[in-house]
């Protein structure tokens, strides 16, 4: 396999030699260096990086509100801890859809975990006070908001932010005592995500202290869009893009980055069959509040979606196809990605790679990227994919479906 690492790149002409037999890890393969992202950019120079892959100028007065805040977030947020994640090509996806190239963006490997990061730290950076800030989260963006805040209370005379966060009565009792040794201040409310996050709100109004929604803000979604820019720097060629959906902010946010530079890449929503609120609304033409929502193993992005969420537009004008997927195709992925690669994913991650194998015959001397959006599984989680993979295939999980 190749890893095209942070601040590097494979030139379009790099041939891909032979793939490794399925099951088999590969070594990864050296790639030419360019200059690392800075802590601080200017849109001439992100517009340098961006020609040398052959891509449009970025124009942000031509872009819409969402692309607008990515590039904003893109000027700070490495200098406050995010990272920016590298690349994997996976040969054992690639030898499935024949002739084709599959990237793997590796926000698995972010600083926690999880790309929420970059969301949560462009919020918080933009507040501008001290005090208490609100959020509610299933984890992800609660240890985002909490790694953030302490970031930025690193800096000379930064102001002191205080995190709540509320969490759903399900969360594992694995993140909530995580959290709990960050020093974060938790509250609990509700057993689905919207009903959290209506707690959250009115807990923030009642104290008079900023909400910082995980989906529902422009700053947070403009923050995850900054995976868009790391693709386009990194990839000279771009067909399609699988990101997996709960609530829409990452969908959202790499959508309006990339319909930017080029409305023709391809944006796939990717959503488990068990809770997929965002599909069934787009295909509905509005916001539905009474799906209903399965048990997954994709649980960081189940749930119901806020009413008159700004990520809902955005999905409906900006993703092309929507893809949802079962449990075990999922379970499947997770597993397959494992022994492939020894990448240890959410169930998230796992519904962008099932949703990639659903277009193998389509994928056909095209370049993909899948964004592999967390990687904080429990032991039982990965226990219960295995035991999924395992009764579906009626074999060793481990072995390769390809």
């Amino acid at each position: 396999m190749q890893v095209i690492v942070p601040g590097r790149f494979i030139k379009s002409g790099t041939p891909r030699g032979r793939p490794t037999p399925p099951g088999r890890r590969m070594t990864a393969v050296p790639t030419p260096a360019v200059p690392r992202l800075k802590e601080t950019m200017t849109e001439a120079y992100f517009n340098e990086r961006l020609e040398g892959q052959g891509w449009p100028r970025f124009d942000a007065e031509k872009a819409n509100a969402v692309a607008r805040e990515a590039w904003q977030a893109l000027q700070h947020i490495y200098g406050l801890g995010v990272l920016e994640t590298p690349l994997l090509r996976s040969p054992n996806l690639e030898a499935a859809c024949t002739d084709c190239r599959v990237h793997l963006k590796l926000e698995s490997s972010q600083a926690t975990g999880s790309f929420k990061l970059r969301g949560a730290t462009h919020a918080l950076a933009s507040l501008g006070g001290a005090g208490r800030v609100v959020t509610a989260s299933t984890g992800n963006h609660a240890l985002a908001t909490v790694q953030a805040a302490r970031a930025l209370a690193s800096r000379p005379d930064a102001p002191a932010l205080e995190p709540v966060i509320f969490l759903p009565n399900t969360v594992t009792p694995g993140k909530a005592r995580r959290l709990e040794a960050l020093g974060a201040t938790l509250r609990y409310a509700g057993d689905d995500c919207c009903d959290t996050e209506a707690a959250a709100r009115a807990a923030a109004a009642a104290e008079r202290c900023p909400y910082v929604s995980p989906y529902n803000d422009l700053r947070v979604a403009g923050g995850q869009g900054t995976v868009a820019f790391e693709l386009l720097m990194a990839l000279p060629r771009l067909h399609a893009v699988y990101v997996p959906v709960g609530g829409g902010g990452l969908v959202s946010g790499i959508a309006s980055v990339l319909k930017a530079v080029d409305p023709g890449i391809k944006v796939i929503g990717c959503q488990p069959s068990a809770s997929a609120v965002m599909a069934a609304s787009v295909e509905a033409g509005q916001l539905l509040q009474d799906v209903i929502s399965m048990e997954t193993l994709s649980g960081a992005t189940a749930g119901g979606v806020e009413p008159g969420s700004l990520t809902f537009p955005v999905c409906q004008d900006l993703v092309d196809e929507w893809v949802q997927v079962s449990e075990e195709e999922i379970a499947a992925a997770m597993v397959d990605l494992a022994s492939w690669h020894a990448l240890r994913v959410e169930g998230a991650a796992g519904v962008a790679v099932a949703a990639l194998l659903r277009h193998v015959p389509g994928l056909r001397g095209k370049s993909v990227a899948v964004v592999l959006s967390g990687g904080n599984v429990s032991d039982d989680l990965m226990e219960e994919a295995h035991g999924i993979a395992r009764r579906s295939r009626g074999a060793a999980p481990a072995q390769p479906r390809i």
